[in-house]
């Protein structure tokens, strides 16, 4: 007799499934997904509760394992609300710091990785363990959920591993890699558990060897350079970027680069490229370790509207403005070339950003044209500004925000590398004394040092530029000028851009000529100005006096700020002190994060949205399953399956079997749902003996009146149900 894989053996054989099968079956691949899953949180949150996260959901995939050996299902899910209902009650206090200080480690995170600024939730982290407890049960339960789609599972697990290393290079992504290829393996039945012991050992060699080689990050700039390159740059790179040794095309090309349009006539340093950091022979911006210190800074100045970017321009609100409009054809496009005296009400104020000193654009390829409003004849009213900063009182809150701000500038742009002190710091001191200069050089002084070393320093000397060259380019006479301004102790930057006169309602064409780089010198009260030390470049910065420019805030004369260093609170007046006593530089902004309106609503929606994927996951794997058991190769096998829901929709409708026969069902079925139904019912009652207890298989006709039959019962089934009850029915029971 052949041997039929009816629901009886099947039950029977799981009945008889051993732990350890259901180890190997069950927990092993789940517990595989959650160590992804695990891991990727940590890399893109930073989460250092790590031993609570893994513990949590470990335990409970092992309970799930043990319950559902001994067929007790039914008894985890009220078990879990309830623990979850006790938590939310007894530590809903503990619960909300661990989630703030999680949010806060995040945030550390995203600063020193990516200079993202989010904002900073008061917590004493009491409940950090509790908060990663909660994560591990939640990814423990999602890796069961993905443990049954194991191909689309590896599929996601690759993706999240290339976005997480975007973020941040780790160990884990490793580790992700290796088990999203072995979910692949396992489903072909090609890895024992030997092999797979042997597997992940050698993953996590590798990664172990790659990351201390260094190879990651060597590997991870070329990659992000080639990135930048495809997706900025449309042809050959106009500006170095920072990068002295890349050859760019030389002066002199008739190709329009920029075209810009102004309703006011001007001289204008359109900067793209900023360069905070030198080092061998290239330029950098601030890196992302040292901005991260003192993100609370900046949380606290951009919370009280104060952009670096816009310095200049918060400084000279009430003058007369114009507006630009660019148009890029050929410069790279991750850069917004603006001046220095544009407004922050302007489209490239980065209100999230940590003290970026470049404004980059939106967009996978940037932006090609914007519009700006900027404050016109900058250069012009430069020196009345600066009077009006000292003398008006009203200035004293920007002040101390600029101060604070300084006291940053000051920490990262007097720093001066070894190699140029070592190669030309003699020459910088015969400088200052050839001059009759001694002590501390006021700014005018140092610029004229600068100056001279400049002239002697591209006069045909070969030992002295950086590159040991005899010609000295724009951008060499900026990088000595920016390096040789810091060692005489005035605050200075490598810029990079294009220099363009424009004519009133006129569109001012920009070529390979207006190219260039300049030195950018931090100005006391307005932040960065043009400075051109370098042939061929008009600078923009205040007419210095014989003493040099007074630095605002500096001295004792009226309406001057305090200049604000650390653990010091500026002085203000008692009225004052309560309104501001928590917007100080030192700790940023303690905001109520979990009070705030925007949060819940986005946390809630957030759950939701959670909690509508569990459904559909859940829903679509629960209607594979049982949709295999209809379309098996075995007709009679099929057909028994098919029966078998039919009675569990039956069932739903009141219409239960109980101890009594299958036909004696037909005749409650007749007076429910008709005397044609009932018929049929009698009809497919006897299919089903058939496909149970006969040698004789199940003809594919029969199969086909089986399948009509299930969906007759399934159609009255929805037709006595409301349209909730529908939902239910379908969501929540998945029985359609």
């Amino acid at each position: 007799m052949k041997q039929r894989n009816t629901g009886l053996h099947v039950g029977k054989y799981r009945k008889n499934r051993t732990f350890s099968s259901r180890l190997t079956e069950t927990i092993l691949p789940s517990a595989l997904i959650f160590c992804a899953l695990a891991g990727l949180l940590t890399t893109v949150t930073g989460l250092t509760a790590i031993l609570s996260l893994f513990a949590s959901g470990l335990i409970f995939l092992a309970l799930f394992t043990t319950v559902k050996h001994f067929r007790k299902e039914a008894i985890l899910l009220p078990a879990a609300l309830v623990i979850l209902i006790v938590i939310v009650i007894f530590a809903r206090a503990t619960l909300l710091n661990g989630f703030a200080a999680l949010w806060n480690e995040t945030r550390d995170l995203w600063a020193a990785e990516k200079e993202i600024l989010l904002p900073l939730a008061q917590t004493d982290n009491s409940g950090l363990w509790l908060a990663s407890v909660l994560c591990g049960l939640f990814l423990a339960a999602l890796s069961l959920l993905l443990s049954k789609i194991p191909a689309l599972t590896s599929a996601l697990l690759i993706c999240c591993t290339v976005a997480a290393g975007l973020i941040h290079i780790t160990p884990w992504l490793f580790v992700v890699a290796g088990i999203a290829l072995l979910l692949l393996a396992w489903q072909k039945n090609t890895v024992s558990a030997a092999n797979f012991l042997l597997l992940g050992a050698l993953v996590l060699g590798i990664a172990a060897l790659v990351l201390q080689t260094g190879t990651v990050q060597s590997f991870s700039r070329t990659a992000k350079d080639a990135l930048h390159r495809w997706r900025y740059e449309t042809s050959e790179r106009v500006l170095p970027e920072g990068k002295l040794s890349d050859p760019v095309p030389e002066a002199g090309g008739t190709e329009t680069i920029l075209s810009v349009t102004s309703d006011k006539s001007d001289t204008l340093y359109l900067r793209g490229f900023v360069g905070d950091t030198y080092e061998n022979g290239a330029w950098s911006a601030l890196d992302a370790e040292t901005a991260a210190n003192e993100k609370d800074l900046f949380y606290w100045l951009h919370e009280n509207g104060f952009f670096p970017q816009s310095q200049f321009a918060l400084s000279a609100a009430e003058y007369e403005t114009a507006t630009i409009t660019v148009s890029n054809f050929s410069a790279c496009s991750l850069y917004r070339y603006e001046p220095f005296s544009v407004l922050p009400t302007s489209a490239g104020t980065a209100k999230n950003r940590l003290a970026p000193s470049a404004v980059e654009t939106s967009g996978w390829n940037g932006e090609r044209e914007y519009s700006y409003t900027i404050i016109a004849n900058s250069s012009s009213i430069l020196p009345e500004i600066l009077d009006d900063l000292q003398q008006n009182e009203a200035n004293s809150v920007y002040l101390q925000m600029e101060s604070a701000y300084r006291d940053f500038v000051d920490s990262y742009a007097l720093t001066v590398p070894q190699e140029f002190t070592d190669k030309l710091g003699h020459l910088l001191e015969e400088t200052k004394q050839d001059l009759s200069f001694s002590g501390e050089l006021s700014k005018e002084q140092a610029q004229i040092c600068a100056l001279l070393f400049l002239e002697t320093c591209f006069d045909g000397n070969p030992s002295l530029p950086l590159d040991d060259t005899t010609k000295g380019t724009t951008y060499q006479y900026a990088t000595v000028a920016a390096l040789a301004l810091r060692y005489y102790g005035i605050p200075a930057r490598y810029a990079e851009g294009f220099t363009v006169r424009t004519t009133e309602n006129e569109t001012a064409s920009v070529t390979a000529e207006n190219a260039g780089a300049w030195v950018e010198v931090y100005q006391d009260g307005v932040g960065w100005l043009p400075l051109a030390l370098t042939p061929g470049l008009e600078s923009l910065a205040p007419e210095q006096t014989e003493s040099g420019i007074k630095p605002v805030g500096a001295g004792e004369g009226e309406g001057s700020g305090p200049r604000v260093t650390e653990g010091q609170e500026p002085e203000q007046d008692d009225a004052d002190q309560s309104e501001e006593s928590d917007n100080t530089p030192d700790g940023g902004q303690r905001t109520g994060l979990f009070t705030k309106p925007a949060f819940w609503i986005l946390l809630i929606a957030g759950i939701l949205l959670l909690l509508v994927l569990f459904i559909l996951i859940r829903h679509h794997i629960i209607l594979k399953k049982r949709n295999e058991t209809f379309t098996q190769e075995d007709s009679s096998a099929a057909a028994a399956c098919l029966f078998a829901d039919c009675a569990a929709l039956l069932a739903t409708m009141g219409l239960k079997r109980g101890t009594g026969s299958m036909l004696e069902l037909c005749e409650a079925a007749n007076e429910q749902l008709g005397e044609d139904y009932a018929t049929k019912l009698r009809e497919m009652t006897a299919c089903n003996a058939q496909a149970l207890f006969s040698s004789r298989t199940i003809s594919a006709e029969q199969l086909k009146e089986m399948h009509t039959f299930h969906d007759e019962t399934l159609g009255k089934l929805k037709s006595l149900c409301k349209p909730l009850q529908q939902l239910r029915l379908k969501w929540l029971n998945c029985l359609y």
